[in-house]
This record gives C-alpha cells, sequence and structure tokens, in this order.
C-alpha cells in the first residue's frame, strides 16, 4: 500500500522542477512511511511513498524496466501477481525482485495499457510512464477501493493518490465547482469525476487514462454485466458459486510478509470474513473492533463473541468522546470530503489495529452487493405511493420536521421521520432519495449568491453517469447499481482509504473481489432482495460458517452519537461555522439559515445533524485549501 504522485508535460523537453516531486510525496507520507522515491526525467516525473507489505526490502518504488524505458508507481495490491509473474517469465521477462509493481512494467510492455489493466486482480491506482512514446498511463481498480485524482491541462498534468499532493505541485488552480459542492451537501459525497475543485477530477473506477504527445483519451476497462445475465442460474448454483468466490477472495488477500488481522463488527460480512480466515488457517488470527457508552450505538459484544467463536485474539477500544481532539485530527485527511460519520470509529479502530498487524481484512462492500440497506425495502414503499399527490408528500415531509428526535439511534421513531423525509425527493433517484440531506426546499433558504451558479439538475447525470446510460427496468438492480458506482466508491471506500491511511494501515475488502462482484451482479434480484429479506443469497451461502446469532441480528450501521457531540463537545465548532468563509467569505450558504439551524438542533427541537456536519466539513475544507498557495513551479 502506498501513495504515489507525478507530473507529465506536454513538451518533453520540460523536467519536473528540482523538489516539486519530493513535496508531492511528502504530503503522502501517511500512506507510505517505510519508504520513499522519485524518479525524474525530461517530460515526466513520478514519486511514491510506501508502506511495505510484499518483499520488505525489494521493492522500492518507482520500478524500471531493465534498460530504464518502462517507469511504474502503484498504491495498493495486485493480488495476482505470481501467476502474472509467471507467464510473464515463461515470455522471456526478467525479474529483479517480488514485488507486485514489477508485474505492472514487465506487463506493460508484454500487453499494452489495457491488456495489462483486464488480467489485474486487485486494489490499485497505477502510473506507467512510456518513455520512448512519452506516454503516461493511469489505470484505476475496477471498484474504486484506492484512489486517483489528476489534474490535467493543455501543458501539463498532475496526479496523485490524494489532492493535497497535486496541490502541493504548486501550479495548479484551486477554484470552486458550485455543482460540486450543491452535490457534496445533497449526498455527503461527491460523485466522480468531480471534486470539489473544478479542475481537479477523480479518474472513475474501472477507467484507464492516457496523455501522449498525439493527444489524450479516458476509456473504461470494466463495467457490470447485464443486469440478470445469469437469469437462468438456479438458487443452489447462486449459493454455491457465492460461497466459493468469496472463499477464494478472501485467500487471495491473505498474500503478505507481515501480520494481518481483521476489522469485526459482529455482523454477517465482517463474520463472514473472520470465518473464511481461521477456516484458511489464519494463525494467530487478531480482530479488532471500537464500542460506545451509548448501548444503541454499540456492537461491541457482538464482535467479542464472534471473535471468541472463531478463536481469535479480540481487541476492543472504547470510544471516549473527546469529539474536539478527534475533529481537529481528522479533518485534514478529508481533502476530498465525505460527511459519514463514521469516519470517527473507522479511524479509531484502524488505529487499534496497526498497533498490532500491517493489514486488515474488512467487510465492506457486502450491503452494496447483495442488498443489505433498509433503503431498498423504503423505496418499494415508496413507489407503491407513488399515487400521492405531491401536495401530500411535502405535507408529509412538513410533519416529519416536526417531530421531536429521539437521542436512541435505533427504532421507529426515528425510521418513520426519515421514510417521511425521503418522500419528498425526486423518485428518480430511487432508494437513493432516502440519501438525501439537503433537499431542494432546503437549498432555497440556505443557498447564497455563491452558489448562484449551480446547475439544479446534475444529480440527474450523476445517476444517468452511474447507471452506464442503461435503462435498468428493475428498481432492485437499479438500486444496486447506484450503489456499486456512487456511494460504495465515493463515500464508504473513500472512508475506509483515509481513515486507514490516515494510520498506515492496509484495509482489503474480499466482498469487493471483481469476480463475485461480476457474479452477484449477473443474479437476478430475487437473489438479492426476497421479499422483506435482505441479502438472501449471502446468508444462504454462509449459513454454516456462521452462529445463528449472526444471520438472525438486525444491520445496525456503524456510526456514533453525532447528534449530542454537535449540541455539546462540539457547539462551539458549529457556532464558529456561522460567522465562517463559506457564510462571510464566500457566500456559499446564508447565515440566517444556518442560525436556525444550530438553535433548532441545540434547543433539540429538531435533528440537523447531517447538516451542520457537512458545514463544518466544508468549513474545514474551504480553510484548508483555499489558504494560501505555495510558490507557482513548473
Amino acid at each position: 500500500m502506498c501513495g504515489i504522485a507525478g507530473v507529465w508535460y506536454a513538451d518533453r523537453s520540460r523536467a519536473p522542477a528540482p523538489g516539486v516531486l519530493d513535496r508531492m510525496v511528502a504530503t503522502l507520507h501517511h500512506r507510505g512511511p517505510d519508504d520513499r522515491g522519485t524518479w525524474a526525467a525530461s517530460g515526466a516525473g513520478l514519486g511514491a511513498a510506501r508502506l511495505s507489505i510484499v518483499d520488505l526490502a525489494g521493492g522500492h518504488q518507482p520500478i524500471a524496466s531493465e534498460d530504464g524505458s518502462v517507469v511504474a508507481a502503484q498504491n495498493g495490491e495486485i493480488y495476482n501477481h505470481e501467476a502474472l509473474r509467471d507467464e510473464l517469465i515463461a515470455l522471456g521477462h526478467t525479474f529483479r525482485s517480488r514485488v507486485d509493481t514489477e508485474v505492472l512494467v514487465h506487463g506493460y510492455e508484454a500487453w499494452g495499457a489495457e491488456g495489462l489493466a483486464t488480467r489485474l486482480h486487485g486494489m490499485f491506482a497505477v502510473a506507467i510512464y512510456d518513455v520512448a512514446s512519452h506516454r503516461l498511463t493511469l489505470i484505476r481498480d475496477r471498484l474504486g477501493v484506492k484512489p486517483l485524482y489528476v489534474f490535467a491541462a493543455d501543458d501539463r498534468v498532475v496526479f496523485g493518490s490524494e489532492p493535497k499532493a497535486i496541490l502541493a505541485h504548486g501550479d495548479v488552480p484551486r477554484r470552486l465547482d458550485p455543482d460540486a459542492i450543491d452535490l457534496f451537501l445533497t449526498f455527503e459525497f461527491t460523485p466522480a469525476p468531480r471534486t470539489l475543485l473544478r479542475d481537479v477530477r477523480k479518474l472513475r473506477p474501472g477507467s484507464l487514462q492516457t496523455f501522449e504527445p498525439t493527444g489524450r483519451a479516458t476509456h473504461r476497462y470494466w463495467r457490470l454485466p447485464e443486469p440478470g445475465a445469469l437469469a437462468a442460474t438456479s438458487d443452489a448454483d447462486a449459493i454455491a458459486g457465492v460461497g466459493a468466490r468469496i472463499e477464494e477472495a478472501v485467500r487471495a488477500r491473505l498474500m503478505a510478509d507481515v501480520p494481518l488481522g481483521a476489522l469485526l463488527s459482529g455482523g454477517i460480512d465482517s463474520s463472514t470474513i473472520v470465518s473464511r480466515m481461521a477456516a484458511l488457517g489464519v494463525r494467530p488470527l487478531s480482530t479488532f473492533s471500537v464500542g460506545f457508552r451509548d448501548p444503541s450505538y454499540d456492537e461491541s459484544a457482538h464482535a467479542e463473541a464472534i471473535a471468541t467463536h472463531f478463536g481469535a485474539t479480540h481487541h476492543a477500544a472504547g470510544l471516549v468522546p473527546r469529539a474536539v481532539e478527534l475533529v481537529d485530527r481528522l479533518l485534514p485527511f478529508l481533502d476530498d470530503p465525505i460527511g459519514d460519520f463514521s469516519i470517527f470509529p473507522t479511524y479509531l479502530v484502524s488505529q487499534l489495529a496497526r498497533q498490532r498487524v500491517k493489514v486488515v481484512l474488512s467487510g465492506d462492500g457486502g450491503d452494496e452487493v447483495f442488498g443489505g440497506y433498509d433503503a431498498y425495502l423504503a423505496d418499494r414503499v415508496g413507489r407503491r405511493l407513488a399515487w400521492l399527490p405531491a401536495g401530500l408528500r411535502r405535507g408529509a415531509f412538513a410533519m416529519a420536521r416536526r417531530m421531536r428526535p429521539r437521542d436512541r439511534k435505533k427504532g421507529m421513531w426515528n425510521a418513520t421521520r426519515r421514510f417521511l423525509e425521503g418522500l419528498v425527493h425526486p423518485a428518480e433517484l430511487g432508494h437513493m432519495r432516502w440519501m438525501v440531506f439537503l433537499g431542494e426546499a432546503d437549498k432555497a433558504e440556505a443557498y447564497g449568491d455563491g452558489l448562484a451558479g449551480r446547475d439544479p439538475e446534475a444529480w440527474r447525470g450523476v445517476v444517468r453517469e452511474a447507471l452506464d446510460d442503461r435503462d435498468v427496468a428493475d428498481p432492485v438492480e437499479r438500486n444496486l447499481r447506484l450503489d456499486l458506482a456512487l456511494y460504495l466508491p465515493e463515500n464508504i471506500l473513500l472512508k475506509v482509504d483515509r481513515m486507514s491511511m490516515a494510520n498506515s494501515l492496509e484495509a482489503r475488502v474480499p466482498l469487493l473481489d471483481h469476480r463475485l462482484v461480476e457474479f452477484v451482479a449477473g443474479l437476478p434480484s430475487r437473489c438479492k432482495l426476497r421479499g422483506s429479506e435482505r441479502k438472501w443469497v449471502l446468508r444462504r451461502a454462509v449459513g454454516d460458517w456462521l452462529p445463528p446469532a449472526v444471520l438472525a441480528r438486525r444491520k445496525t450501521g456503524f456510526s456514533i452519537p453525532m447528534k449530542t457531540w454537535l449540541r455539546d463537545e462540539l457547539r462551539d465548532m458549529v457556532e464558529a461555522v456561522v460567522h465562517g468563509r463559506i457564510v462571510e467569505d464566500l457566500g456559499l450558504i446564508r447565515r440566517d439559515y444556518l442560525r436556525r439551524l444550530v438553535d433548532e438542533h441545540c434547543a433539540g427541537r429538531a435533528d440537523h445533524a447531517h447538516r451542520l456536519w457537512a458545514m463544518v466539513v466544508l468549513e474545514s475544507w474551504v480553510g484548508q485549501t483555499l489558504a494560501a498557495a505555495p510558490g507557482r513551479t513548473t
């Protein structure tokens, strides 16, 4: 696991300025504290900060071919690198190390960029520079587990694992994108290719981008199969196929020359991963969880029970509400902001794990692949209520806003509030109606002149792109594909990447093995949501692996009592936003709107936790990103 950065110039006689690559790579030290390297020549330069996992002594990056004609740097892991190595050796290539990055150099020479990309199994963001053709190739893994950001001007390209590495170059504009800010405040994440900076873009998952003197191009090398491609598969074959693919996915991710463990919540996804690690002989097996004082948020007892069942050594940490300290520590890592509260427990459990291991496996992705969210059921009910007049839905929305919130996380009261709030949003969003945290009614009151130029229909393009312009008729499949293209890479995986990397910990996600994802995506939707039962095929595939209590547990999520934090420990921070830059300097948000939200929330008359926290995150990002830029460099 590493962080990568680099530059490419259209004029191949132009070389990176002295120190620029070192400065960019230095911003990624948390991603790779074990080693740091740069390579530069006329026309381009690559850099990497390395977290050593395989071939600890011989894996210095960037890596060049024997004659120096091809150079590569990688963030991530290629799980099938040994099989690819054997194939390349048979073709006559010579290897100097066991590190998986060297496969990229020889694979590019043998098969070209797309031929290489389609052969890679793993999580990766890759940069390859072909000296002879002066071609830069950037590749991102299929599901978007590893991030890659790009600034592309006519005369130069600057890229990095995080936006901060790109900005450290010193010659990248810092202009806000009103549509991206609107999307962030709507969904609490920013869909690719946008970032909050107009000139910095995310390479979409499953994509390959090339820059060369004759032009530049971006295309997808991987897409999900057509919905229902395996519609004729019997239930028995679907169950067996899922079980076999999960076991193989876990096996592949045990590749390491360092100790590894597992993040364990006690839910079906993480428990499945731990069960396979135990079955595959991982010894010692260490598991990690974080607990809370509020029992409606605490899952630590369930995690400990699973660890005991599988003979693992369990480590648990209690979340002590030092909220201000945690916020100050974590917000600098969100230079591509998300509003997800669960960054806090994710960071803390990663911190705990890093004290004992360097690699962990997690159950992330199970809900998006197999259909685990309450919103899938909410969408079914919402479609049945489509006949309700718009005025009645708006009335239900107003009623929900008047319902006084409950402090407990769980319960029918809070679920009813959220359902009624979602009904007012456009039906074309499908289950994403219940992922809207700032709707058009709020925006009319909230947005200042700084967002006057935003496109209120931008979300339609986001949905269309997420579905690959396919007309997916089955609503369950449509919702699953939206999650796999949007919520998963832009929120869940971004959160896991940033919070694990903040602790120099590698997190691997077996349930996002692309072969498993392809298989499940092709199955009919009845294998995922059957009646009111979510994850139907997963539950039956792993039923013999897990204690019955795990299968019977209701999904609870991984969050914190943010509504309480914002009233207490974080009250001063919220108050500061009312008079902050997003209000006074940039005019993005109106002060009277924020003032009302703060007063209602702190008085307990309403729960505005999501909206207020998003404002705190945005204010922090503005302060960090729009600060005085370093001197311009070539």
